[in-house]
């Protein structure tokens, strides 16, 4: 997971996004979340992609079994922007520039967004593709996700 933000320029060391503060905030907690809980901050991002908008992020982190004492102090402390900061440094070396970027053995992925589609991609990427790659998936596999309505003025 790499965030597609920038730091800004200025002294004080804070960030900026496309979507503004509350998006660079949602990034910070995000980064500590993932430093904090690996096993569990997945179920932190899919219940903060259900309602994204939303400033209420302690309820997601408590059902995905985060400490919210500890993500709250390292998001609005130095540690959340030291983690952020070298995040960004991953991404732009890695040439992120869009959201979302789906790179596959260092090449960009652009085949359908559906788990068939990339289940595809990924094993066509082997020399010798491991037997998952001939499992059948669920009628499900085939639909694309569900993207949040909005644009840069949401």
């Amino acid at each position: 997971m790499s965030f597609v933000s920038f730091a800004n320029q200025k002294a004080d060391g804070t960030f900026s996004s496309l979507h503004g503060q509350a998006e660079v905030d949602e990034d910070l907690r995000q980064v500590c979340a993932a430093k904090y809980a690996p096993a569990t901050y997945m179920d932190y991002v899919v219940c903060r992609n259900k309602d994204y908008r939303s400033n209420e992020w302690q309820a997601c982190a408590t059902e995905a079994k985060l400490n919210v004492t500890a993500i709250k102090a390292c998001s609005e402390g130095a540690e959340g922007k030291a983690i952020l900061a070298e995040n960004i440094k991953l991404a732009d070396e890695l040439g992120v520039g869009g959201s979302p970027t789906i790179k596959i053995n260092s090449g960009a992925y652009n085949g359908q967004r559906t788990a068939a589609g990339m289940l595809s991609g990924i094993c066509a990427a082997f020399n010798t593709a491991p037997a998952e790659c001939s499992q059948a998936l669920g009628a499900s596999a085939t639909q694309t996700a569900e993207v949040p309505a909005g644009g840069c003025g949401a």
